[in-house]
């Protein structure tokens, strides 16, 4: 299984950039279908990421991800944004809706059957 993780937020009054990314590739003994279904669960990001206050869903497809994250000398920062959850390929992509947002965000997460 390969999760890959872009996240880019601009965060108030464009003061800062933060830019991350991460990717893990191990293995697992449980049935595709299950470790499929886990990584397409929008329940993925809120148990995977800091910060995340809550996910409602607007649509089938859409969402409004909330944030919140204590910063030093600010006091707490929230930020909501849209997200859309679509598919490429054989990974599932959880990404803002407008690309050019302040708060850009985009989560792919890629399972494949072990030997291919």
């Amino acid at each position: 299984m390969n999760i890959a993780l872009l996240l880019i937020p601009q965060l108030l009054f464009n003061m800062f950039t933060v830019e991350a990314s991460s990717s893990l590739k191990y293995s697992v003994d449980i049935p595709y279908e299950r470790v499929k279904a886990y990584a397409d669960d929008i329940g993925l990001l809120s148990r995977n990421m800091p910060g995340v206050a809550g996910i409602q869903q607007l649509s089938a497809t859409r969402y409004l991800y909330k944030t919140q994250k204590s910063v030093p000398l600010s006091g707490d920062m929230k930020l909501d944004f849209l997200i859309e959850r679509s598919s490429a390929g054989d990974a599932t992509v959880y990404e803002s809706v407008n690309a050019g947002d302040r708060n850009y965000m985009r989560c792919a997460v890629r399972v494949v059957p072990l030997g291919e």
